[in-house]
């Protein structure tokens, strides 16, 4: 008969053990991004290897980056911190989780010669206010002439308290073409999606090209979290082509000797790093060639997309 004396007999938790923390802040905005850290440090007596990181995070908030899942080895001693990035959809005084490890130690009693072993942080919780998103728009344009850009320039304040993204789109009017950057076009539609924190604006600068004179509307909408803001501006179109008409006619034995003209328009360059958006201005130049009764208009980047989509469904309509 053999009689075991349970506390002579090596545990792995004698050699092994991984001190986890787990910080999150103590008050965050609903819907908003915020960091968490994650703390792993080796206090025990051996190397811990094929480490997994296993966040037991609640439902109500999402992990929206990538982050370190696995390590093949902790040496004894040695600390690593990384971080999660969560976003909640609800509000209140809410679980937030902890995070459990699950790591392997050398233990003889193993058949392989090592033992797994789980660690695991202390519940945090964390107080989120309810989100208000507002937005106001400003928008700004000028009258024009057939076939010339038309300036539009649209400025976005966030009035809210959430610091997340926004759709903005911008509904085209029949009949025109536009001058833009990091926009997506669907047929008439014009896409983008940014982000501002709260207390902060941006302009988008852009131009309208209109095919036929007339009075025109633009609306331009921002959605963000189900709510909707819209703000619309109208401008008026006018031909430049009757005044050309009654030149030629006054001077129809004159030789008419084709002139170019050269303009340079500024047109917004949207560079993104690390989140941060910032707006750079650049020059696009302009050529428009006079001859007899007619013009022709070049310019380096048109979604000339929105302009065949117009035309054709201006046929359509006829």
């Amino acid at each position: 008969m053999i009689i075991l004396d349970n506390e002579k007999i090596p545990k792995i938790e004698d050699v092994a053990f991984l001190n986890v923390s787990y910080k999150v802040p103590a008050k965050i905005t609903q819907y908003s991004t915020f960091e968490t850290k994650v703390i792993l440090e080796n206090t025990g007596k051996s190397d811990l290897r094929y480490v997994e990181i296993l966040p037991n995070i609640s439902k109500i908030f999402s992990i929206v980056n990538d982050y370190l899942r696995y390590i093949p080895t902790i040496k004894r001693g040695e600390k690593i911190e990384l971080t999660l990035v969560l976003q909640p959809q609800a509000y209140g005084n809410l679980t937030v989780g902890n995070i459990r490890v699950l790591a392997h130690a050398p233990y003889e009693l193993s058949c392989y010669g090592l033992g797994e072993v789980e660690f695991s942080s202390e519940t945090k919780r964390v107080e989120i206010l309810k989100a208000e998103p507002n937005y106001s728009i400003d928008v700004k344009t000028l009258n024009g002439t057939v076939g010339s850009p038309i300036p539009l320039n649209i400025t976005i304040a966030n009035l809210g308290n959430v610091d997340s993204p926004f759709d903005l789109t911008v509904a085209l009017p029949k009949g025109f073409g536009v001058v833009a950057e990091n926009f997506t076009i669907y047929g008439k539609w014009l896409h983008l999606r940014d982000t501002l924190k709260p207390g902060t604006s941006k302009t988008y600068k852009m131009f309208l090209i209109s095919t036929k004179e007339g009075r025109y509307e633009v609306e331009v909408l921002v959605k963000s979290f189900g709510k909707l803001f819209q703000k619309s501006t109208t401008l008026s179109v006018t031909s430049s082509v009757k005044e050309h008409t009654e030149n030629i006619l006054l001077n129809q034995n004159a030789t008419c000797t084709p002139k170019v003209i050269e303009k340079i328009v500024e047109v917004p360059k949207i560079i993104q790093q690390n989140n941060t958006v910032t707006v750079e201005a650049v020059s696009l130049k302009w050529k428009i060639v006079y001859g007899g009764g007619f013009f022709v208009g070049g310019v380096i980047f048109i979604l000339a997309l929105a302009w065949i989509a117009a035309k054709l469904e201006e046929r359509k309509g006829g």
